[in-house]
């Protein structure tokens, strides 16, 4: 009978042989994960740039209005001494209005005046001017209103007070929500990257006593949202392109991302314009709601969002609220008052009542510190070199 000798594994086939099994279990908890974990994974930590990697709806502009230029500009260049922050923080646009019209602009990394960038947080904002146009049009009774009359499928808690659209407005809701941008497995990692935002809300109970204290969270805005797409019998894409976007003049369309195909927009963040067309939106605030013959937002609804409620605690502090309104940041400069759309990556549009100006700052980074009022503190550059544009100053 013949023998068979069999010649020991080498380590180049072990080697092998491992990185097969290694590949294979990897595939396999890979295909196993949730589908925003996966995504998160692909793109890692969100951009400027992200809109062509969601689904998104038009938000279509109507007759443009351009920007008259302010003939008395006195730069065309970034006063000197923040050319350094305007470099470290990545910024890509820069735009000064005064009085209705465009005192200075600038780009940077091949952005210009149409090129597209993601809002972010500044998203909130928008959200909070359309539920003032639903409470004009009637499709909402009241802020006080619940929110499982738009939501009956959110669960109702027997422990504390009903959730109502203004606990949502006011980020005084008190859900389970985790504000965390740097983890893999957060409710923000999820609602961003994933692609079913109402199962992602209505897994968002309450945890504390709604209407107590004010606690910034993306969720939040995210069921006020789906309620107000519910109540006004559209999506939230089409009622801003209706109410706001087409009737301010935008230049250009806007995008919205979606969760998947058809879905719900990302209303928390990740609206996708141009710096100028921003801009109109703080205009807007400046003119209480207002263009041209038309009152878009009623002019009380702009007074409450522009007000904090003092009733509430701050969640950084425990003091009294002194820096949000309704989806709304609120500060002063050089005793000036300023009205603040806020993205995540330093993307902001400040309204500046005593002046009648708007400062728009696109950007891929911000700074990390905050001030006393729980403010990026790279908001004192943005503002200091709009108010130094403003008047006139270069030293």
């Amino acid at each position: 009978m013949r023998q068979y000798r069999y010649a020991p594994m080498t380590s180049r086939k072990r080697s092998g042989l491992l990185l097969i099994v290694l590949s294979a279990a990897l595939l396999a908890v890979y295909v196993g994960i949730p589908c925003y974990v996966r995504m998160a994974l692909l793109y890692w930590y969100p951009n400027i740039d992200d809109m062509s990697i969601f689904p998104s709806r038009r938000v279509s502009a109507g007759i443009p209005q351009p920007w008259p230029t302010d003939p008395e500009a006195p730069f065309t260049t970034i006063p000197d001494k923040y050319r350094g922050d305007f470099e470290k923080y990545k910024t890509v646009a820069f735009v000064v209005v005064r009085d209705s019209a465009l005192l200075f602009e600038g780009y940077w990394n091949a952005y210009s005046d149409t090129s597209y960038s993601n809002t972010f947080s500044m998203s909130k904002s928008v959200v909070s001017l359309l539920t003032g146009c639903a409470l004009e049009d009637g499709f909402i009774r009241s802020l006080d209103q619940p929110v499982r009359d738009f939501i009956p499928e959110y669960p109702e808690s027997n422990r504390f007070s009903p959730l109502t659209l203004r606990h949502l407005l006011t980020m005084s809701a008190g859900i389970d929500y985790d504000e965390s941008y740097a983890s893999l497995f957060s409710k923000t990692t999820e609602v961003y990257y994933g692609d079913d935002l109402l199962a992602s809300a209505l897994n968002m109970p309450q945890a504390e006593e709604p209407g107590r204290c004010f606690k910034y969270q993306s969720g939040a805005t995210l069921l006020l949202s789906i309620a107000l797409s519910r109540a006004v019998g559209m999506p939230v894409s089409e009622y801003f392109s209706e109410k706001i976007w087409a009737p301010i003049g935008a230049e250009h369309d806007a995008y919205w991302s979606l969760d998947r195909d058809n879905g719900y927009e990302k209303a928390y963040c990740c609206i996708y314009s141009n710096a100028r067309d921003y801009a109109r939106l703080g205009q807007l605030l400046l003119n209480r709601g207002r263009w041209g013959d038309r009152q878009l937002v009623p002019e009380d609804y702009i007074d409450e969002m522009t007000t904090p409620d003092k009733g509430l605690v701050q969640w950084f502090d425990e003091r009294p609220n002194r820096v949000y309104g309704y989806q709304l940041w609120l500060t002063s400069f050089r005793g000036h008052r300023v009205f603040m759309f806020q993205g995540i990556m330093g993307q902001y549009i400040l309204a500046v009542p005593d002046l009648n100006a708007v400062i728009v700052r696109l950007g891929e980074a911000n700074d990390k510190e905050y001030t006393p009022d729980h403010f990026h503190t790279d908001v004192l550059t943005w503002l200091g070199a709009g108010f130094d544009i403003i008047e006139g100053n270069d030293e």
